[in-house]
Protein backbone atom coordinates (compact mmCIF):
# COMPACT_ATOMS: atom_id res chain seq x y z
CA UNK A 1 0.00 0.00 0.00
CA UNK A 2 1.43 3.38 -1.03
CA UNK A 3 1.91 6.19 1.48
CA UNK A 4 -0.66 8.28 -0.39
CA UNK A 5 -3.35 5.58 -0.13
CA UNK A 6 -2.45 4.85 3.48
CA UNK A 7 -2.77 8.53 4.42
CA UNK A 8 -6.04 8.85 2.50
CA UNK A 9 -7.52 5.88 4.34
CA UNK A 10 -6.36 7.32 7.65
CA UNK A 11 -8.12 10.60 6.91
CA UNK A 12 -11.27 8.86 5.70
CA UNK A 13 -11.48 6.74 8.84
CA UNK A 14 -11.52 9.90 10.92
CA UNK A 15 -14.71 10.97 9.15
CA UNK A 16 -16.25 7.66 8.08
CA UNK A 17 -14.92 5.27 10.71
CA UNK A 18 -17.90 2.88 10.77
CA UNK A 19 -18.08 2.82 6.96
CA UNK A 20 -14.54 1.46 6.60
CA UNK A 21 -14.40 -1.41 9.10
CA UNK A 22 -11.82 -4.14 9.50
CA UNK A 23 -12.91 -6.99 7.22
CA UNK A 24 -11.33 -9.46 9.66
CA UNK A 25 -14.04 -8.44 12.12
CA UNK A 26 -17.12 -7.75 9.97
CA UNK A 27 -16.41 -10.55 7.48
CA UNK A 28 -17.20 -13.18 10.11
CA UNK A 29 -20.77 -13.73 11.28
CA UNK A 30 -20.87 -13.61 15.07
CA UNK A 31 -23.44 -15.94 16.60
CA UNK A 32 -25.23 -16.27 19.92
CA UNK A 33 -25.70 -19.92 20.96
CA UNK A 34 -29.08 -20.84 22.44
CA UNK A 35 -30.08 -23.57 24.87
CA UNK A 36 -31.61 -25.79 22.15
CA UNK A 37 -28.90 -27.75 20.30
CA UNK A 38 -31.37 -28.48 17.50
CA UNK A 39 -31.75 -24.75 16.84
CA UNK A 40 -27.98 -24.21 17.12
CA UNK A 41 -27.52 -27.02 14.60
CA UNK A 42 -29.88 -25.64 11.98
CA UNK A 43 -28.57 -22.08 12.48
CA UNK A 44 -24.97 -23.25 12.16
CA UNK A 45 -24.01 -22.31 15.70
CA UNK A 46 -26.56 -19.82 16.99
CA UNK A 47 -28.50 -16.62 16.28
CA UNK A 48 -26.60 -14.52 13.70
CA UNK A 49 -25.83 -11.01 14.95
CA UNK A 50 -26.63 -8.15 12.61
CA UNK A 51 -28.47 -10.36 10.13
CA UNK A 52 -32.08 -10.70 9.00
CA UNK A 53 -33.75 -14.11 9.38
CA UNK A 54 -37.11 -15.29 8.07
CA UNK A 55 -39.51 -17.90 9.47
CA UNK A 56 -42.06 -19.12 6.91
CA UNK A 57 -45.02 -21.43 7.27
CA UNK A 58 -48.72 -22.16 7.40
CA UNK A 59 -50.91 -20.93 10.25
CA UNK A 60 -50.43 -22.54 13.68
CA UNK A 61 -47.18 -24.16 12.58
CA UNK A 62 -45.07 -22.68 15.36
CA UNK A 63 -43.40 -19.68 13.69
CA UNK A 64 -44.15 -17.13 16.41
CA UNK A 65 -43.29 -19.53 19.21
CA UNK A 66 -39.87 -20.30 17.69
CA UNK A 67 -39.21 -16.57 17.27
CA UNK A 68 -40.32 -15.96 20.87
CA UNK A 69 -38.00 -18.70 22.10
CA UNK A 70 -35.01 -17.17 20.29
CA UNK A 71 -35.93 -13.74 21.68
CA UNK A 72 -36.09 -15.19 25.19
CA UNK A 73 -32.55 -16.50 24.71
CA UNK A 74 -31.37 -13.00 23.76
CA UNK A 75 -32.91 -11.64 26.96
CA UNK A 76 -30.61 -13.92 28.97
CA UNK A 77 -27.46 -12.36 27.49
CA UNK A 78 -25.31 -10.37 29.93
CA UNK A 79 -22.61 -8.99 27.63
CA UNK A 80 -24.93 -8.05 24.77
CA UNK A 81 -28.04 -5.81 24.46
CA UNK A 82 -30.98 -7.88 25.70
CA UNK A 83 -34.03 -5.72 24.94
CA UNK A 84 -36.58 -7.33 22.61
CA UNK A 85 -38.80 -5.27 20.34
CA UNK A 86 -41.85 -7.21 19.15
CA UNK A 87 -43.65 -5.54 16.23
CA UNK A 88 -47.14 -7.06 16.14
CA UNK A 89 -48.65 -6.43 12.70
CA UNK A 90 -51.10 -9.35 13.08
CA UNK A 91 -52.58 -8.06 16.37
CA UNK A 92 -52.55 -11.61 17.75
CA UNK A 93 -49.66 -11.63 20.26
CA UNK A 94 -50.28 -13.88 23.29
CA UNK A 95 -48.11 -13.12 26.34
CA UNK A 96 -48.89 -16.37 28.13
CA UNK A 97 -48.00 -18.51 25.13
CA UNK A 98 -44.72 -16.63 24.61
CA UNK A 99 -43.77 -17.02 28.28
CA UNK A 100 -43.85 -20.83 27.95
CA UNK A 101 -40.67 -20.71 25.87
CA UNK A 102 -38.98 -18.12 28.08
CA UNK A 103 -39.83 -14.72 26.59
CA UNK A 104 -40.11 -12.24 29.47
CA UNK A 105 -42.83 -9.69 28.69
CA UNK A 106 -43.21 -8.52 32.30
CA UNK A 107 -39.89 -6.69 32.57
CA UNK A 108 -40.26 -3.36 30.74
CA UNK A 109 -36.49 -2.99 30.64
CA UNK A 110 -36.22 -6.10 28.45
CA UNK A 111 -39.36 -5.99 26.29
CA UNK A 112 -40.88 -3.34 24.01
CA UNK A 113 -44.22 -4.07 22.39
CA UNK A 114 -45.15 -2.17 19.23
CA UNK A 115 -48.44 -2.37 17.33
CA UNK A 116 -48.12 -0.03 14.29
CA UNK A 117 -50.99 1.08 12.12
CA UNK A 118 -49.13 0.28 8.90
CA UNK A 119 -45.74 -0.85 7.62
CA UNK A 120 -44.28 2.62 7.13
CA UNK A 121 -44.96 3.43 10.78
CA UNK A 122 -43.46 0.11 11.85
CA UNK A 123 -40.21 0.73 9.98
CA UNK A 124 -39.91 4.29 11.32
CA UNK A 125 -40.21 2.98 14.88
CA UNK A 126 -37.80 0.14 14.12
CA UNK A 127 -35.22 2.57 12.67
CA UNK A 128 -35.38 4.92 15.66
CA UNK A 129 -35.02 2.11 18.20
CA UNK A 130 -32.22 0.39 16.25
CA UNK A 131 -30.14 3.58 16.15
CA UNK A 132 -29.96 3.62 19.95
CA UNK A 133 -27.77 0.51 19.78
CA UNK A 134 -29.61 -0.92 22.78
CA UNK A 135 -31.96 -3.39 21.07
CA UNK A 136 -31.05 -7.08 21.28
CA UNK A 137 -33.54 -8.37 18.69
CA UNK A 138 -36.47 -7.29 16.53
CA UNK A 139 -39.38 -9.58 15.70
CA UNK A 140 -41.77 -8.54 12.91
CA UNK A 141 -45.00 -10.58 12.97
CA UNK A 142 -45.90 -10.81 10.16
CA UNK A 143 -44.95 -9.61 6.69
CA UNK A 144 -48.14 -10.91 5.08
CA UNK A 145 -50.25 -8.97 7.59
CA UNK A 146 -48.39 -5.69 6.98
CA UNK A 147 -50.55 -3.08 5.21
CA UNK A 148 -49.17 0.00 3.50
CA UNK A 149 -50.37 3.49 4.41
CA UNK A 150 -51.76 3.78 0.88
CA UNK A 151 -53.79 0.57 1.29
CA UNK A 152 -55.39 1.84 4.50
CA UNK A 153 -56.59 4.91 2.63
CA UNK A 154 -58.43 2.83 0.07
CA UNK A 155 -61.95 1.49 0.24
CA UNK A 156 -62.27 -2.17 1.13
CA UNK A 157 -62.18 -4.17 -2.08
CA UNK A 158 -60.13 -1.60 -4.01
CA UNK A 159 -57.02 -2.92 -5.76
CA UNK A 160 -53.76 -2.22 -3.90
CA UNK A 161 -51.34 -4.47 -5.75
CA UNK A 162 -47.77 -4.42 -4.52
CA UNK A 163 -48.42 -2.27 -1.45
CA UNK A 164 -46.77 -4.60 1.06
CA UNK A 165 -43.92 -5.43 -1.35
CA UNK A 166 -43.18 -1.73 -1.79
CA UNK A 167 -43.15 -1.10 1.96
CA UNK A 168 -40.83 -4.05 2.60
CA UNK A 169 -38.45 -3.07 -0.22
CA UNK A 170 -38.11 0.52 1.00
CA UNK A 171 -38.13 -0.30 4.72
CA UNK A 172 -35.54 -3.07 4.54
CA UNK A 173 -33.27 -0.94 2.40
CA UNK A 174 -33.23 1.66 5.18
CA UNK A 175 -32.97 -0.54 8.28
CA UNK A 176 -30.65 -3.26 6.95
CA UNK A 177 -27.40 -1.23 7.25
CA UNK A 178 -28.46 0.00 10.70
CA UNK A 179 -29.12 -3.55 11.90
CA UNK A 180 -25.73 -4.59 10.54
CA UNK A 181 -23.84 -1.68 12.11
CA UNK A 182 -25.35 -2.24 15.56
CA UNK A 183 -25.22 -6.04 15.23
CA UNK A 184 -28.95 -6.51 15.87
CA UNK A 185 -30.46 -9.85 14.81
CA UNK A 186 -33.98 -9.53 13.39
CA UNK A 187 -36.63 -12.12 12.65
CA UNK A 188 -39.37 -11.48 10.09
CA UNK A 189 -42.25 -13.94 10.26
CA UNK A 190 -44.08 -14.61 7.02
CA UNK A 191 -47.00 -16.71 5.90
CA UNK A 192 -47.17 -19.16 3.02
CA UNK A 193 -49.80 -18.76 0.33
CA UNK A 194 -51.03 -21.07 -2.41
CA UNK A 195 -49.37 -20.30 -5.73
CA UNK A 196 -51.99 -18.86 -8.07
CA UNK A 197 -52.12 -20.77 -11.33
CA UNK A 198 -49.97 -23.63 -10.01
CA UNK A 199 -50.82 -27.05 -11.39
CA UNK A 200 -50.68 -29.98 -8.95
CA UNK A 201 -47.68 -32.15 -9.72
CA UNK A 202 -45.83 -29.42 -11.62
CA UNK A 203 -43.43 -27.44 -9.47
CA UNK A 204 -43.95 -25.87 -6.03
CA UNK A 205 -47.56 -25.22 -5.05
CA UNK A 206 -46.71 -22.66 -2.38
CA UNK A 207 -45.66 -19.02 -2.69
CA UNK A 208 -42.73 -18.44 -0.30
CA UNK A 209 -42.27 -14.80 -1.31
CA UNK A 210 -45.42 -13.27 0.12
CA UNK A 211 -44.71 -9.55 0.44
CA UNK A 212 -42.35 -9.37 -2.53
CA UNK A 213 -38.78 -10.31 -3.30
CA UNK A 214 -37.02 -7.83 -1.01
CA UNK A 215 -37.15 -9.94 2.15
CA UNK A 216 -35.67 -13.08 0.51
CA UNK A 217 -32.85 -10.91 -0.83
CA UNK A 218 -32.01 -9.15 2.42
CA UNK A 219 -32.32 -12.24 4.63
CA UNK A 220 -29.23 -14.28 5.53
CA UNK A 221 -31.20 -17.24 6.83
CA UNK A 222 -34.73 -18.46 6.24
CA UNK A 223 -36.54 -21.58 7.32
CA UNK A 224 -39.91 -23.14 6.67
CA UNK A 225 -41.73 -24.31 9.79
CA UNK A 226 -44.47 -26.91 9.57
CA UNK A 227 -46.56 -28.68 12.16
CA UNK A 228 -46.11 -32.44 11.87
CA UNK A 229 -48.36 -33.88 14.54
CA UNK A 230 -49.79 -33.37 18.00
CA UNK A 231 -48.05 -34.75 21.08
CA UNK A 232 -50.64 -36.69 23.04
CA UNK A 233 -50.92 -37.81 26.65
CA UNK A 234 -53.74 -40.31 26.61
CA UNK A 235 -56.50 -38.29 24.91
CA UNK A 236 -55.17 -34.84 25.73
CA UNK A 237 -52.98 -32.79 23.39
CA UNK A 238 -50.00 -31.60 25.45
CA UNK A 239 -47.79 -30.25 22.67
CA UNK A 240 -46.90 -30.27 19.01
CA UNK A 241 -44.06 -31.65 16.95
CA UNK A 242 -42.80 -29.16 14.36
CA UNK A 243 -40.24 -29.41 11.59
CA UNK A 244 -37.80 -26.59 10.82
CA UNK A 245 -36.22 -26.77 7.36
CA UNK A 246 -33.56 -24.44 5.95
CA UNK A 247 -34.65 -22.80 2.70
CA UNK A 248 -31.72 -20.36 2.59
CA UNK A 249 -28.55 -20.06 4.64
CA UNK A 250 -25.68 -17.61 4.23
CA UNK A 251 -24.62 -18.15 7.84
CA UNK A 252 -24.15 -21.90 8.09
CA UNK A 253 -24.72 -25.21 6.38
CA UNK A 254 -27.77 -25.28 4.04
CA UNK A 255 -30.32 -28.09 3.65
CA UNK A 256 -30.47 -28.91 7.35
CA UNK A 257 -33.73 -30.04 8.95
CA UNK A 258 -34.64 -30.60 12.59
CA UNK A 259 -37.74 -31.70 14.45
CA UNK A 260 -38.70 -29.84 17.62
CA UNK A 261 -41.05 -31.00 20.36
CA UNK A 262 -42.95 -28.12 21.94
CA UNK A 263 -44.79 -28.85 25.18
CA UNK A 264 -47.49 -26.33 26.01
CA UNK A 265 -46.59 -26.17 29.71
CA UNK A 266 -42.81 -26.49 29.64
CA UNK A 267 -41.62 -25.41 26.18
CA UNK A 268 -38.71 -27.21 24.46
CA UNK A 269 -36.81 -30.00 26.20
CA UNK A 270 -33.25 -28.87 25.41
CA UNK A 271 -31.55 -31.38 27.71
CA UNK A 272 -33.17 -34.32 25.91
CA UNK A 273 -32.15 -32.79 22.57
CA UNK A 274 -28.54 -32.92 23.80
CA UNK A 275 -29.00 -36.55 24.79
CA UNK A 276 -30.02 -37.34 21.20
CA UNK A 277 -26.85 -35.69 19.91
CA UNK A 278 -24.68 -37.46 22.50
CA UNK A 279 -26.04 -40.85 21.46
CA UNK A 280 -25.91 -40.20 17.71
CA UNK A 281 -22.43 -38.66 17.77
CA UNK A 282 -21.05 -41.75 19.48
CA UNK A 283 -20.18 -40.36 22.90
CA UNK A 284 -21.66 -43.53 24.38
CA UNK A 285 -21.76 -47.17 23.30
CA UNK A 286 -25.14 -48.80 22.74
CA UNK A 287 -25.97 -52.39 23.65
CA UNK A 288 -29.68 -52.93 23.47
CA UNK A 289 -31.31 -50.59 25.95
CA UNK A 290 -27.98 -50.00 27.75
CA UNK A 291 -25.73 -46.98 27.19
CA UNK A 292 -22.16 -46.95 28.47
CA UNK A 293 -18.85 -45.08 28.44
CA UNK A 294 -15.83 -46.81 29.96
CA UNK A 295 -13.86 -43.57 30.33
CA UNK A 296 -16.67 -42.06 32.40
CA UNK A 297 -17.20 -45.30 34.32
CA UNK A 298 -20.86 -45.12 33.35
CA UNK A 299 -23.46 -47.69 32.37
CA UNK A 300 -27.12 -46.69 32.38
CA UNK A 301 -30.37 -47.90 30.93
CA UNK A 302 -32.00 -45.76 28.24
CA UNK A 303 -31.76 -42.08 27.38
CA UNK A 304 -33.53 -41.02 30.55
CA UNK A 305 -30.88 -42.86 32.54
CA UNK A 306 -28.14 -41.05 30.58
CA UNK A 307 -29.82 -37.71 31.26
CA UNK A 308 -30.02 -38.48 34.98
CA UNK A 309 -26.30 -39.39 35.03
CA UNK A 310 -25.25 -36.19 33.25
CA UNK A 311 -27.40 -34.04 35.52
CA UNK A 312 -25.53 -35.60 38.45
CA UNK A 313 -22.26 -34.62 36.68
CA UNK A 314 -23.01 -31.06 35.46
CA UNK A 315 -19.40 -30.19 34.59
CA UNK A 316 -19.19 -33.18 32.24
CA UNK A 317 -22.57 -32.27 30.74
CA UNK A 318 -21.47 -28.65 30.15
CA UNK A 319 -18.22 -29.81 28.55
CA UNK A 320 -20.06 -32.07 26.10
CA UNK A 321 -22.62 -29.37 25.30
CA UNK A 322 -19.80 -26.99 24.37
CA UNK A 323 -18.14 -29.59 22.15
CA UNK A 324 -21.41 -30.30 20.36
CA UNK A 325 -22.18 -26.62 19.79
CA UNK A 326 -18.66 -26.03 18.45
CA UNK A 327 -19.24 -28.74 15.83
CA UNK A 328 -22.33 -27.14 14.30
CA UNK A 329 -20.44 -25.15 11.67
CA UNK A 330 -19.27 -28.44 10.16
CA UNK A 331 -21.05 -30.80 7.77
CA UNK A 332 -22.65 -33.32 10.10
CA UNK A 333 -25.33 -35.76 9.00
CA UNK A 334 -27.63 -37.77 11.23
CA UNK A 335 -30.36 -40.26 10.54
CA UNK A 336 -32.91 -40.24 13.33
CA UNK A 337 -36.27 -38.72 14.08
CA UNK A 338 -34.85 -35.54 15.60
CA UNK A 339 -31.94 -34.39 13.45
CA UNK A 340 -32.01 -34.79 9.68
CA UNK A 341 -30.12 -33.55 6.66
CA UNK A 342 -32.17 -33.43 3.48
CA UNK A 343 -29.70 -34.62 0.85
CA UNK A 344 -32.11 -34.40 -2.09
CA UNK A 345 -33.63 -30.98 -1.57
CA UNK A 346 -31.94 -28.02 -3.26
CA UNK A 347 -31.52 -24.64 -1.62
CA UNK A 348 -33.86 -22.05 -3.02
CA UNK A 349 -32.03 -19.93 -5.59
CA UNK A 350 -32.15 -16.18 -5.40
CA UNK A 351 -33.76 -14.62 -8.44
CA UNK A 352 -31.98 -11.74 -10.16
CA UNK A 353 -34.67 -9.16 -9.47
CA UNK A 354 -34.10 -5.73 -7.97
CA UNK A 355 -36.02 -5.45 -4.66
CA UNK A 356 -37.18 -1.99 -5.73
CA UNK A 357 -39.25 -3.57 -8.47
CA UNK A 358 -40.65 -6.43 -6.36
Amino acid sequence: MSKLLEQTLKNLRKTYDAAIPDVKEVGIVKKIPVSSPNMNYILGGGIPRGRISVLLGQESGGKTIVASYLAGQIQKQKDYPNVICFIDMEHTFDRNYASVVGLDTEDDSKFIFVRPKHGEEGFEIMKSLAETGEIGMFIWDSVAATPSARALGKDIGSATFGGTASVMAEGLKIVNPILSRFQIPSIFINQVRAKIGGMPGYGPQENLKVGGYALPFYSSWSAKISRIEDIMDKKETIGIKMRVKNTKSKIGIPKRIVDLDLYFKTGFNSDMEYIDFIVNLGYVDKAGAWLSNEEWGMKVQGRNGLLDYLKEHPSKFDEIKQEINNSFNQHLAFDNENVIVDEDDTQEEEENIDPLFA
